[in-house]
């Protein structure tokens, strides 16, 4: 059985198939052209030749029974690796759109942080030097700290000034 497998899946007559599919146009064709030649030059719809003179290999079966068993079995081979290979196909492309979008909220969750970090770096120098910066809309003073109740009171207004001369009234010399 091991040698079955291993011609089922020999690549070597892709070419000589591809160009028999072509010239007959078609699979139902081609399946045609395949059993014509079994019929033709094997013993496949005969059964393997016996001792028995029925030819039927002494178990009442039919030789065309026993070619219709074996092109069942190679055509369930090949319908279970067809079945895998697509269930292994779909899981690989579900596992690299999983990996993608892992891939990608990784990439988001990065970006934020360091336009977080950037962003509260920003606003630290900008406390610390006690400077607005302007941007490209002007100066934004919505970035400065609002005043704390540990600031300072306001100053109380300055006491009127002093008179000229001393209040006193003055003459002018003429």
């Amino acid at each position: 059985i091991d040698r079955i497998i291993m011609s089922s899946e020999d690549e070597r007559f892709d070419g000589m198939f591809m160009n028999m599919a072509g010239q007959v146009r078609g699979i139902d064709p081609l399946l045609d052209t395949f059993f014509g030649f079994l019929r033709r030059k094997t013993d496949f719809f005969q059964g393997p030749p016996s001792s028995s003179s029925g030819g039927s290999g002494g178990g009442g079966a039919s030789p065309t029974n026993g070619a219709k068993v074996k092109v069942l079995e190679a055509f369930e081979r090949q319908r279970t690796k067809a079945v895998e290979q697509r269930e292994k196909e779909r899981k690989a492309r579900d596992d690299k759109k999983k990996r993608d979008e892992k891939k990608k909220k990784e990439k988001e969750a990065k970006l934020k942080a360091a336009a977080e970090k950037e962003e509260l770096e920003r606003k630290k120098k900008s406390q610390d030097s006690g400077v607005v910066e302007m941007g490209q809309d002007g100066f934004d003073l919505d970035d400065l700290p609002d005043p704390s109740p540990t600031d300072p009171a306001p100053l109380a207004p300055s006491p009127p000034p002093p008179p000229l001369f001393g209040g006193e009234k003055t003459r002018w010399a003429s």
